[in-house]
């Protein structure tokens, strides 16, 4: 299952919604249940966001892909940094390694191949594309 945003959004809008109003005793599957959903979502995106970490470990060669490669690093730290904020807001724990490529320059990151491994601890399975 790949999760979107909007997907992500709705879940943990609906779990903050479910810890506010439901009673402790009869909602407590469903909570914990939501719970454990939301959990394996951000875990999901974690590991995605560690892949394309690993992958953009790789040093660009030409002056073309060192640009191409600064907007897709842009890019990939606003998604990185919304992660990390949503994952604290809702009180799960942030990967060690993720926290540490948002943190520093892609030169101080991890190596690609231990970010890759990371990223498999986390559930990240490549997707694979057939025609």
């Amino acid at each position: 299952m790949k999760s979107s945003v909007h997907d992500r959004r709705t879940l943990a809008r609906l779990l903050r919604l479910l810890r506010e109003c439901a009673p402790r005793r009869p909602r407590r599957v469903l909570l914990e249940e939501a719970e454990i959903e939301l959990w394996g979502v951000y875990r999901r995106e974690q590991a995605q966001l560690l892949a394309e970490a690993a992958a953009l470990r790789v040093a660009p060669g030409e002056i073309d892909a060192r640009r191409l490669r600064a907007l897709v690093l842009r890019a990939w730290r606003a998604r990185a940094a919304e992660c990390a904020l949503l994952v604290a807001h809702d009180g799960y724990p942030l990967a060690e390694s993720l926290g540490a490529c948002i943190a520093q320059g892609s030169h101080a990151w991890p190596s690609a191949r231990a970010l890759a491994a990371d990223a498999r601890r986390l559930g990240w399975v490549p997707e694979i594309h057939t025609r």
